[in-house]
């Protein structure tokens, strides 16, 4: 899909344009009941409504994702107080536009100007308070007007936000498809999870809406152990590839979709509202409302709707064998780039004298690593890529974001230090920022990270150090909370992959043609037999993906 950006004002402050091809999709269909297999993954839900099925989540015909075609023209309606998700939808006196919808307040890092949620440290229409306009030649940094750089927008962005980033590094391609194969867990960890204070993971879905608390679809998965001595709310499924450890939760926990534990389990107080998957003995106190599924007896203090008993195995939930080659992906983009079409230098950010605010249109740009000592912005108009080639340090306020509409990529061959204000992303379309870090140093968030995204560390230990939120999704290949731990999962990231060329949908009994290796290669649709085709069982989606009517969707009811 190639998306337009057009409309009114934005998260961002930038400049908007027109035209542009988006197509609207059909919302996924609800949930079916879970198949017979025991082997981990199987087990589906019993269905309501799901979440925008392949093609879902689009804006309305001819306008990308998060507009509508209001009066002839694409308009915004995150933030249109006139336009709140949708043509004419005003909101009431009292109340603002908050993400395509009508709440008497606006989501976290973003404010309240004349019924619309912006972002004032960005916002070129309202830096720093609400009015205060940005002049020629300035942009809005940390608050403040100050020198910017606008690039002018390469002939192929056609007006709008341009084709897909199409990577072609390796088996690397579209980066939507990237990203909605990549990001399907809302915690994803190669190794283990330990968490020492209280967890909450839930989901939502951008493209409908603001976030709401307690909706499902943020899941929790490690190829190794799950440990946790706080409570915890897993608004999604939780998974766990260990057969020596499995899960351990020391104090009051509930998990409102499956469990899946390939070794023992060892709760203190768990409540289960669906099924859970236990290869190991289970102790302490288990209360599943559905089917539980062990080979061993269990304790008296594990209640069930029903018992199996049967030989349980959980593939590893995050793919680990096979990680994002970022390194290879910056070094190749040094060459293979579009920075002699905007004029752009690699080493903008790293000269003195650099521009505080750089405005990049669609495309895909080099940069060298650099070190701010000074406040600076990025944001992107259209679908961008940023390829860093070594670290980021930030030792003053930095932000990088796209305006919506377009997306925003970020690969960084080192990993980025931030000791003041990062933000990335917008909590309004967390779906449309990624970042991957290729390094192996910890990437640390404490409270001065602000995300609205999806961060990629598979090389890397991710530590929580400060009770903060993020909005999206994190991959590490170890992670640790030393502080409550927050994380609000956007659904819609796993549909970002309808941007690219797909692949024909799965269609019963036909063979699409396309060849495949795993799920990831049919973009977390089926691989069988080495063609991508219609799923017959959750064991052959991508996790934590279910099986429905053929198509491996997220169930959320």
């Amino acid at each position: 899909m190639a998306a337009a950006s057009c409309g009114g004002d934005d998260d961002g402050g930038g400049t908007t344009g027109t035209g542009g091809a988006g197509t609207g999709g059909a919302a996924g269909a609800g949930g079916a009941a879970g198949d017979a297999s025991v082997t981990g993954g199987a087990g589906g839900v019993d269905g309501g409504g799901g979440t925008a099925g392949a093609g879902g989540g689009g804006g309305t015909a001819g306008c990308p994702p998060y507009h509508a075609l209001c009066g002839g023209q694409c308009t915004y309606t995150g933030n249109d107080p006139k336009n709140c998700g949708g043509c004419g939808v005003a909101c009431p006196a009292g109340q603002v536009c908050s993400a395509g919808g009508c709440s008497t307040d606006c989501m976290p890092g973003l404010d309240a100007c004349s019924g619309s949620c912006v972002d004032t440290q960005t916002s070129n229409d309202h830096c720093g308070a609400c009015g205060t306009k940005c002049g020629a030649g300035t942009g809005c940094v940390n608050g403040s007007c100050v020198t910017a750089t606008v690039f002018q927008p390469p002939q192929k962005c056609g007006g709008g936000s341009g084709p897909p980033i199409d990577v072609g590094v390796g088996d690397v391609k579209c980066t939507g498809d990237l990203g909605a194969t990549t990001f399907t867990w809302a915690v994803c960890s190669c190794k283990n999870i330990k968490l020492s204070s209280k967890l909450l993971v839930d989901g939502f879905d951008s493209t409908k809406g603001p976030y709401k608390p307690g909706e499902l679809g943020g899941g929790v998965g490690a190829n190794g152990w799950i440990q946790a001595s706080s409570e915890g709310n897993v608004y999604g499924q939780i998974w766990s590839g260990s057969i020596p450890q499995g899960i351990k939760a020391g104090s009051k926990w509930g998990v409102y979709n499956d469990l899946q534990c390939a070794g023992p389990l060892d709760a203190s107080e768990m409540t289960e509202a669906k099924d859970a998957y236990v290869g190991g003995a289970v102790t302490g106190k288990l209360a599943v409302a559905g089917t539980l599924t062990t080979p061993t007896a269990t304790g008296g203090g594990v209640t069930y709707g029903k018992l199996v008993t049967a030989p349980v195995t959980v593939p590893p939930p995050c793919e680990c064998a096979k990680k994002v080659p970022v390194a290879a992906i910056v070094a190749a983009k040094k060459t293979a780039n579009d920075n002699a079409l905007i004029s752009l230098d690699p080493a903008i950010l790293s000269k003195p004298g650099h521009p505080d605010r750089i405005d990049l249109p669609c495309g895909q740009y080099y940069l060298t690593g650099f070190s701010l000592t000074g406040a600076a912005t990025i944001v992107a108009h259209g679908h961008t890529a940023i390829y860093i080639d070594g670290d980021i340090s930030a030792g003053a306020f930095l932000a990088m974001t796209p305006e919506p509409g377009g997306s925003l990529d970020i690969f960084v061959s080192g990993t980025i230090t931030a000791s003041s204000d990062f933000k990335i992303g917008s909590a309004n379309f967390p779906a449309l920022t990624r970042l991957y870090l290729g390094g192996a140093t910890t990437f640390t968030l404490t409270s001065n990270v602000v995300i609205g995204g999806n961060v990629w560390a598979g090389n890397a230990k991710v530590m929580w150090t400060s009770d903060t939120e993020l909005f999206g999704a994190v991959f590490g290949d170890d992670f640790e909370a030393t502080a409550a731990l927050n994380i609000h999962y956007d659904r819609a990231v796993v549909t970002q992959g309808d941007e690219c060329k797909k692949t024909p949908p799965p269609d019963a009994g036909t063979d699409s043609g396309i060849t495949c290796g795993t799920c990831k290669d049919c973009g977390n649709q089926a691989c069988i037999s080495g063609s991508c085709g219609q799923c017959s069982s959750s064991a052959q989606c991508c996790p934590p993906l279910q099986c429905f009517n053929g198509a491996c969707v997220q169930l959320v009811k």
